[in-house]
């Protein structure tokens, strides 16, 4: 971690005490302000150890930071909370990694620490969420931030399409990514801006452009900066297309047929075709059923619309699943806890 990086990093709680003071009548805008500025721009692999505390992180700093800002300027919003059976499965999440590590002798320590993380990592954002976007004025706000988000990322892509990825090195004076031999695709490449990985990328332009055609189409916003939202949305396009992932592209092209079903139809069955199809696939790969002959037949599908690289990509990702989904049924229940025991490691003496 590089001092710039470090400075940050350090700097990031005081800025969101800031725009909780610049924006005290709408103090929504200063939550969804500090998560995606931190999404888009906070440095990778960055930040400082707390004992007995989640390592602060860029996730972990902007929840400590808007924690703190809500308790200090904005206390009685914490008082509009009411718990729900919609929020139990959240309750489940942040809970279950301290019956993980009792169910495999990592001990309460273990169990109470990976259970703050993942309160912090999960359950901060959803409770800010909770108590912050509660109307259909803070969700618009919510969506247009993360339009303009896209369109703010739309020259960073471009130039590193041309460039490679090197902001974030150039920013703070390390690489940020995982492996740069993931960033070339196509004969070119593949921007990572301030992201981990080019496809977290290529997921935030994909939301971020849908949204953009949701508002151009409903009416919602016509023009941005004084710049019509057709020359907008076209360049966002553009730029989205340049990203080279077929995933994100599949997940563009399924949710327009979903947003203009909805909207001449007045039909909802592609989103629950949707909500159901993903949670079918979830059930059949955590119970192993997914794997074998009938993914065999899966790649077979694929391999006769896709090029024979993401055929490759596709079939290498359903051959690590399965081998995670057979440890994992091993401790079906509470699975392996923590340090990475879920995984399965072949080592090679030879």
């Amino acid at each position: 971690m590089s001092p710039q990086a470090q400075l940050v990093m350090i700097l990031w709680v005081p800025t969101i005490f800031w725009l909780f003071i610049r924006f005290s009548r709408e103090k929504e805008k200063a939550v969804i302000i500090g998560f995606i500025v931190a999404w888009l721009f906070l440095p990778q692999k960055a930040g400082f150890s707390i004992p007995g505390l989640p390592d602060y992180d860029r996730i972990s700093a902007t929840c400590y930071g808007i924690f703190v800002a809500t308790f200090i300027f904005d206390f009685q919003r914490f008082r509009s909370f009411k718990f729900s059976w919609l929020d139990v499965p959240i309750l489940i999440l942040c809970i279950v990694p301290f019956f993980s590590s009792m169910a495999n002798d990592l001990g309460p320590y273990d169990g109470f620490s990976a259970t703050l993380n993942q309160t912090v990592q999960y359950g901060f954002p959803y409770f800010l969420g909770r108590i912050y976007l509660t109307n259909f004025s803070s969700l618009k706000k919510l969506v247009i931030a993360i339009f303009l988000g896209g369109l703010v990322y739309v020259p960073l892509c471009l130039y590193e399409v041309k460039m490679s990825p090197q902001l974030h090195r150039m920013v703070y004076g390390y690489e940020g990514t995982r492996s740069f031999l993931q960033s070339i695709r196509l004969g070119g490449y593949r921007p990572t801006v301030f992201m981990r990985h080019g496809l977290s990328v290529a997921m935030w332009m994909m939301a971020a452009t849908l949204i953009g055609i949701w508002l151009w189409q409903s009416g919602m916003l016509k023009k941005l900066w004084n710049i019509p939202m057709t020359w907008l949305i076209g360049g966002m396009m553009i730029t989205f297309i340049l990203l080279k992932s077929t995933g994100a592209y599949v997940y563009l092209l399924y949710g327009l047929v979903v947003l203009f079903t909805a909207k001449w139809f007045r039909n909802a069955i592609p989103l629950l075709f949707l909500i159901f199809s993903i949670s079918f696939y979830l059930f059949l790969g955590a119970t192993g059923n997914f794997a074998g002959q009938n993914a065999d037949q899966v790649i077979s599908f694929v391999s006769q619309i896709v090029p024979p690289e993401r055929v490759e990509s596709l079939a290498f990702r359903f051959d690590n699943e399965e081998a995670l989904v057979q440890k994992a049924m091993k401790q079906p229940i509470l699975g392996w806890g923590g340090w990475g025991r879920n995984r399965v490691f072949d080592y090679n003496y030879a």
